[in-house]
């Protein structure tokens, strides 16, 4: 029960660290080209149609209001873009970090855990000590305790997911209405 296939020493674990961490950037860059086309239409294309007017110096001032309202709105959604997008990466980054940096899929799978699950909210600090291995047999006399901590995180883990995911429908809610009102300034200076 206390072989090598059971330990993870530090090497080990750096490597599937840096394996993972790989696939990371891989990821990012892979959203990175998803939202290029996106953000550039909403952060170049839109606020250069919205300062066409004072090129020509329109002197409605309603219009004038229009056209600064909309430039505004443009910026701002690039602004929630670029913010999200940091945030989405920081967090998505630090949890892989932290399933690796002081356990490994076989420990989650002797706990009967979800792999999926972040180690990071693990109510034992050996697990978040960095690049140390633990013996995965430590609780197998003490089932009570698996069961109490896998309860912790199940809930923990649920509760977070369902928080961010309410977190991304309000922020891609947001970012179309703010490109839909834009949208719609546009069409008006068109017909008018």
């Amino acid at each position: 029960m206390t072989s090598n296939e059971d330990n993870f020493n530090d090497d080990n674990l750096k490597f599937l660290y840096d394996k993972y961490h790989e696939k990371e950037l891989f990821d990012i860059n892979q959203i990175w080209e998803n939202l290029k086309f996106f953000m550039l239409i909403t952060t170049i294309f839109i606020p250069i149609l919205t300062t066409v007017p004072f090129l020509f110096n329109l002197s409605n001032i309603i219009l004038n209001k229009i056209f600064k309202i909309s430039f505004v709105l443009s910026i701002t959604a690039f602004l929630i873009l670029i913010l999200f997008t940091i945030k989405s990466n920081s967090e998505r980054h630090y949890k892989r970090w932290a399933e690796w940096r002081g356990t490994n899929i076989k420990i989650s799978e002797k706990l009967k855990l979800n792999e999926k699950t972040s180690f990071k909210i693990f109510p034992d600090e050996k697990f978040l000590h960095p690049f140390k291995y633990i013996n995965p047999t430590e609780y197998a006399n003490e089932p009570e305790k698996i069961k109490s901590v896998k309860k912790y995180i199940d809930v923990k883990f649920h509760f977070k997911n369902s928080f961010i995911n309410k977190v991304k429908k309000v922020f891609w809610l947001t970012l179309s209405l703010l490109i839909l009102i834009n949208i719609a300034l546009i069409l008006v200076f068109i017909f008018i």
